[in-house]
């Protein structure tokens, strides 16, 4: 099985909303029968370029990544 890095990036979110938009890509990750072997938190840094979204514009995000097995 391959290994692949899958790159999550979020608007500033509370710890619990991120929480639950992380679970809810995990489960689609195993539904699709790819292995999750680790979730690495990245923290928050400034994007590269500003970003709209929900008619707001954003200069930073979270950044996630899973490490997974195909």
């Amino acid at each position: 099985m391959p290994a692949y890095e899958f790159s999550v990036l979020l608007k500033i979110l509370p710890r619990a909303e991120a929480a639950t938009a992380l679970k809810r890509i995990g489960t689609l990750l195993l539904d699709k029968g790819i292995v999750i072997q680790k979730l690495e938190n990245h923290g928050t840094k400034d994007l590269p370029f500003r970003m709209k979204g929900e008619g707001k514009a954003h200069t930073r995000g979270s950044y996630f990544v899973f490490k997974t097995m195909a």
